[in-house]
């Protein structure tokens, strides 16, 4: 097992309320969910500091079922702003995986804490992006809203690589969110070897039947599918990674330290081996 910095603060659910793009009116046109590791620094907003993320983008489509507008996974990391502004932060968002490919401008926004008309926090995110429409470059308003996640909730993050920067496959589980990502065929999951073909994105999506990871009386919610490419090896892989959690939180063992490897089998009965980047139980 590689020993790992400690991590900071709390994960983060994160789900998108609005986008903008002047001059049209804000808009939702996707189902936007994030979920966000502990930080690298006891402070995220210090520059420096690098949270482990995963954000899937789907279609709202009224017609047929949904699709991958966008998605991607990396490290999120605080950079400095541009200008002072007072309460703001910037980040960069390095998209080791992404379903558009990775040579787009780098993606960097800067978000601002604010309150909406009922008292809850929001996050507002302004900065400069493609616009899908007109393919230019233009500035755009994204709107936040984090979910509340009880303290004592267990969760676990993934990757494929003990360095996240070669990993091809991101796996979450927080509250009642699961999620994994990943680029390439299966083949190259299996393999010690690099493939130059065409690498294909995958995602995958549960959710469980409870707001909460358990009932009040202490049992265990079961998660199903929202989404799913229909990419078995990775419907499996976030599958197993679920039951891994859920059987450890039942049977009252500890959760998984940091760099430890985690071995998960396929329905086709091959292994692959993940890393693991956070575990731990929310401590709001």
């Amino acid at each position: 097992m590689c020993t790992q910095p400690t991590l900071y603060g709390a994960p983060v659910v994160q789900k998108r309320v609005t986008i903008t793009r002047p001059p049209a009116p804000p808009i939702e046109d996707s189902d936007v969910l994030v979920l966000n590791s502990r930080s690298t620094l006891p402070d995220s907003s210090i520059v420096g500091a690098q949270v482990l993320y995963l954000d899937l983008r789907l279609s709202l489509s009224t017609v047929g079922s949904a699709s991958v507008n966008w998605a991607f996974a990396g490290l999120r990391e605080t950079v400095p702003l541009d200008e002072m502004e007072e309460d703001a932060v910037r980040y960069r968002w390095k998209h080791t995986i992404d379903s558009h490919g990775c040579d787009e401008p780098p993606d960097e926004g800067t978000m601002v804490e604010r309150r909406d008309k009922n008292g809850e926090s929001i996050e507002f995110e302004t900065g400069v992006s493609i616009d899908p429409e007109t393919g230019k470059m233009g500035p755009y308003e994204e709107v936040w809203k984090s979910e509340h996640i009880p303290s004592g909730t267990p969760f676990a993050f993934l990757i494929s690589d003990e360095d996240p920067d070669r990993s091809t496959g991101f796996m979450g589980v927080l509250g009642p969110h699961a999620m994994g990502l990943w680029q390439g065929p299966a083949e190259e999951a299996f393999s010690t070897t690099y493939r130059s073909e065409p690498r294909c994105f995958h995602a995958v999506r549960l959710r469980s039947d409870n707001e909460r990871f358990r009932s009040e009386e202490g049992k265990l919610h079961a998660y199903s599918k929202v989404f799913s490419t229909g990419y078995q090896m990775l419907d499996d892989q976030l599958g197993k990674f679920v039951e891994e959690l859920l059987a450890r939180e039942r049977e009252g063992k500890g959760l998984w330290k940091r760099g430890e490897r985690l071995t998960l089998w396929d329905s086709r009965g091959r292994v692959l081996t993940w890393t693991v980047w956070d575990a731990a139980h929310v401590d709001n």
